[in-house]
């Protein structure tokens, strides 16, 4: 969160500070350490998980573009750093190749955004035909890639959803239906347990039940249908 950045960047700085024997700047070692602790929740707003960028205040930003594992983002923002390690700290080189990394990697963030209102913007279109009208609809990034989406819309009683490759046309015959079966957990007596709530927070109600013998299983559909805790 912010907060902890704030809090947390000066003793960060203190210490590399005590460290390289003040070496360095203590202002320029402040900025440094408050940049590598924010963009690391700043990167995580992106993911389906999102991040409590705001904590202490109880709200999660998901911006829903990029999947938590992303190799296509990841493996070369690595190799690029990998090979920095191997530079002069003072050549020009390596910080061409820091620039063009970050570069990049903002550039996969950015193009992720553009993908996701593309996908979205018919979401409602393609749930229309079957005479569906969404509630409220999320789309979410595939595992590994921002180039296969999930689209989910919910309707009164059940929940609406479809995969979607930007590389293969749309078919309204590959909308799937799920029932919600949120009623099992009153029937069940367990809405009211702490951790049930916590799992149907997590979801932001885009949930559906599932009774197996004496149990029930909760699948948190922002994942596909087969996701489950």
């Amino acid at each position: 969160s912010f907060l902890f950045a704030l809090l947390f960047a000066p003793i960060l700085a203190k210490i590399i500070h005590h460290i390289y024997k003040k070496k360095y700047d203590f202002k320029l070692l402040l900025y440094l350490s408050f940049l590598a602790i924010i963009t690391h929740p700043l990167l995580d707003m992106f993911t389906n998980y999102g991040t409590q960028l705001f904590w202490p205040f109880d709200y999660r930003v998901s911006l829903n573009t990029i999947f938590v594992i992303d190799p296509l983002y990841t493996l070369p923002f690595l190799i690029f750093l990998l090979i920095t390690l191997f530079l002069n700290k003072d050549s020009s080189v390596r910080r061409k190749i820091n620039r063009f990394s970050l570069i990049l990697s903002c550039a996969y963030l950015f193009a992720g955004c553009l993908i996701k209102v593309y996908v979205h913007s018919d979401v409602s279109e393609k749930y229309s035909s079957l005479n569906v009208i969404p509630n409220r609809t999320i789309t979410v990034p595939m595992p590994l890639t921002s180039f296969y989406w999930f689209s989910l819309a919910e309707g009164k009683k059940s929940f609406y959803f479809s995969y979607e490759s930007l590389f293969y046309p749309f078919n309204q015959k590959d909308i799937d239906t799920i029932s919600k079966n949120h009623f099992l957990l009153k029937q069940k007596g367990v809405l009211k347990n702490p951790q049930v709530l916590k799992i149907i927070k997590m979801s932001k109600n885009y949930y559906s039940v599932k009774s197996v013998g004496n149990n029930l299983l909760i699948y948190d559909l922002r994942f596909g249908n087969s996701s489950k805790i």
